[in-house]
């Protein structure tokens, strides 16, 4: 009676067993592989073999450098690009076309000084490239920002945060030596070949280079991300730009021409928004190199930087030259009274002016003895040389910072931007 028993409980559990077992294995087999939002196809333009991307990458992808692509409208990543270094990327120039890396998701595009990544138009392979054949390159972080501009939105979805929920430690990815040339063409209104959304202080972003853009080189919307060892090369309007509560870091920045321009432009322009707009832009940067045209240039002239809209920013160790108004600061005097805007221990010279005064501009008191700033000519090399009197101790603000022991960005024997960079 009970070997009975015993064999009727064993037949039972394995009957269940097994049919929990079916039942796992039958839902497994249910569950569909995620549909590929994306497509990379074999083209030839020119006589050159292209891998033409478009869509949104909605899963981890790595695009090796044996391979040249070509990218074509609004391509968004979802999930993780990884791009090896040495890959070259055209874009397509008979519409809005850009990379868009969306909110969560991340890019990895590692190149070297020997092996740079490289964005640039497609009209390169006819040798007719010109500033503004495409978008450029768009990240979207999760950083708090007091404003989102709309029209940019409709195309590249939401940036930043404006909530709670913001993350300015928010990581979006890690890039090294890229060149982005040709881009900044108009996105509803906005423009920006390079452009950080709202990123966190945890993405780094190292040994850029714009290259020909029109309007905006490098622009920051919001966000806390840092960037050091950038380069702007004559740009069609701002090399760099920031605005609607960016707080990063940057270091070794510089601006600079290798021919005349049609526009009056201003190679670095900082913004905030009104002072009830929170965060308030507030960056720290050192090392910014600006070379203009000729402080004695007519119109269209280059112009050195200028402080709107209630920025705060700290400025230190840093060359404005050849430029037409070297510093420009619109109703700062609050500002600056207060210690929130700072333009310190730089070296500003043979500009027209130096600093610029009128009814709306107070950048004359930086020449103020307090300030340490020095009007002291250096002899420089195109955007290569530096200055060692007054150097302000910039690593005592951050660790971020390189302690250094010169004014400017580029040293005379040590060009980082030797062999990667586009001139």
């Amino acid at each position: 009676m009970n070997t009975k028993l015993n064999i009727l409980r064993g037949t039972t559990f394995f009957i269940i067993f097994s049919f929990l077992f079916a039942s796992c294995v039958k839902e497994n087999v249910l569950i569909p592989a995620p549909e590929l939002t994306y497509k990379i196809e074999d083209v030839t333009i020119e006589g050159v073999a292209l891998k033409k991307i478009t869509g949104s990458i909605n899963q981890s992808l790595t695009l090796k450098s044996s391979y040249q692509y070509l990218l074509s409208g609004l391509v968004f990543v979802e999930d993780s690009l990884t791009i090896e270094k040495g890959a070259t990327f055209y874009a397509t120039t008979d519409e809005v076309t850009a990379l868009i890396i969306k909110r969560r998701a991340k890019i990895f595009a590692s190149g070297t000084a020997d092996e740079p990544i490289i964005f640039t138009s497609q009209n390169t392979l006819t040798g007719t490239s010109q500033p503004g054949d495409w978008g450029g390159i768009h990240i979207n972080g999760a950083a708090s920002l007091n404003s989102r501009r709309s029209g940019l939105v409709e195309l590249i979805g939401k940036y930043g945060r404006t909530d709670m929920t913001a993350n300015d430690l928010d990581d979006s990815g890690k890039i090294n030596y890229l060149r982005i040339e040709y881009a900044g063409k108009d996105m509803n209104g906005e423009s920006g070949a390079f452009n950080l959304n709202g990123v966190g202080s945890s993405t780094t972003v190292t040994h850029i280079q714009v290259y020909q853009a029109l309007s905006n080189g490098i622009r920051c919307r919001g966000g806390a991300a840092n960037l050091k060892y950038a380069i702007a090369t004559q740009p069609s309007g701002k090399g760099f730009r920031w605005d609607d509560g960016w707080r990063g870091f940057g270091q070794y920045w510089v601006v600079h021409f290798t021919e005349t321009t049609t526009d009056t432009l201003t190679a670095i322009e900082g913004r905030s928004g009104t002072v009830s707009d929170l965060p308030i832009s507030a960056p720290v940067i050192s090392n910014i190199t600006i070379i203009g045209l000729g402080e004695n240039a007519g119109s269209p002239q280059v112009r050195g930087i200028r402080f709107r809209n209630a920025t705060h920013g700290k400025i230190y160790n840093s060359i404005i030259a050849h430029c037409q108004r070297g510093v420009r600061a619109d109703y700062a005097l609050t500002n600056i009274n207060s210690g929130n805007l700072i333009f310190a221990n730089n070296n500003v010279f043979n500009n027209n002016p130096n600093y610029y005064s009128s009814s709306s501009s107070v950048a004359d008191i930086f020449e103020t003895s307090s300030f340490n700033n020095s009007s002291n000519v250096i002899t420089m090399d195109g955007y290569k040389g530096t200055a060692t009197d007054n150097v302000f101790a910039i690593s005592g603000i951050s660790s971020w910072f390189d302690n250094v022991n010169f004014k400017g960005a580029v040293e005379m024997g040590n060009d980082w931007t030797n062999g990667w960079a586009a001139f």
